[in-house]
């Protein structure tokens, strides 16, 4: 699998749950190749580690697997881009972690394969000496930023898709009573 295919195929998740009156907040990427059965257990893995009832697993996954479902196009979009020419983009960054608050902008090519979120982000708190906690927020938010400008205009995602993913996730809560 190509560093794009790969790339692609990581879904921005954000998880904004209330279980038992407990918030479980977390964003990460997931890979959209993984479903069913090893994303149940991924489910019932962090709802442990976050001391939360397992019975929650399967509305946790589901949540999961609603960003996924939502991001089917994806999957398909590696192919149609070879050959793409360069496509400059901003990126946005306006976020806090802690006491830490990272407000930054730079051009991305969101078509270049060898633009890396990961490999990115780790060089970004290398050279501002941030802690590695920043890494997953870092990725979550390029990989985001990314993804809506190429849902946004590439002839592969559905016509509903191309208007804003961030206002459809922005507000998507799930109340687990």
């Amino acid at each position: 699998m190509s560093k794009r295919t790969h790339a692609l195929r990581l879904v921005p998740v954000t998880l904004d749950l209330n279980v038992n009156g407990r918030r479980l907040y977390d964003k990460f990427c997931w890979s959209s190749l993984v479903k069913g059965e090893e994303l149940h257990k991924f489910a019932v893995t962090l709802l442990e580690d976050k001391k939360l009832p397992p019975e929650f697993a399967a509305a946790l996954a589901t949540s999961i697997d609603d960003y996924i479902k939502y991001m089917p196009w994806v999957q398909e979009v590696d192919d149609n881009l070879q050959g793409q020419r360069e496509r400059l983009e901003l990126i946005q960054l306006d976020f806090r972690l802690g006491s830490v608050y990272i407000k930054d902008q730079f051009m991305w090519d969101v078509f270049n394969p060898d633009c890396d979120p990961e490999s990115f982000a780790a060089m970004f708190c290398k050279d501002l000496k941030l802690d590695a906690a920043l890494l997953t927020p870092l990725t979550h938010e390029i990989r985001w930023q990314i993804f809506t400008v190429v849902k946004s205009s590439h002839p592969l995602a559905p016509a509903h898709m191309r208007s804003s993913a961030q206002s459809h996730f922005a507000s998507a809560k799930l109340a687990i009573q």
